[in-house]
């Protein structure tokens, strides 16, 4: 074997306990671990088909907090309207032409946040 050869085979080796290193440390090492980051709140990440069926002119961002992104999905795409739900608009900003909002809904302990632009 080469020298050039054998110096790519260990790059190739170190940067593999990298990526595996990474991989190890990002994954909870117990549920508890898991329920911790799902009650500190979550981002959700919204595929193309989400941001377009909602009903907003632009939507941009959903958080949840002790409750999963679908149930947030479900609490935007119906616009806060969901029985058992109580949720409270606030607008941040307008013009004669649209306004930015951030839509707040409580359940319990569950919490779903997202906002948007609506034009008028």
């Amino acid at each position: 074997m080469g020298m050039r050869k054998r110096r790519l085979t260990k790059g190739i080796a170190a940067t593999s306990l990298v990526a595996a290193a990474a991989a190890f440390a990002a994954a909870p090492a117990s549920s508890h671990q898991a329920a911790a980051r799902l009650a500190s709140g979550t981002t959700c990440h919204l595929t193309h088909q989400d941001w377009t069926s909602f009903g907003y002119s632009y939507f941009e961002w959903l958080w949840v907090n002790h409750t999963t992104c679908s149930t947030g999905r479900y609490l935007a795409k119906h616009h806060g309207h969901v029985s058992g739900w109580s949720c409270t608009r606030r607008i941040t900003a307008q013009s004669s032409f649209q306004y930015d909002a951030t839509e707040t809904c409580r359940s319990g302990g569950r919490t779903v946040q997202w906002k948007y632009t609506q034009n008028r």
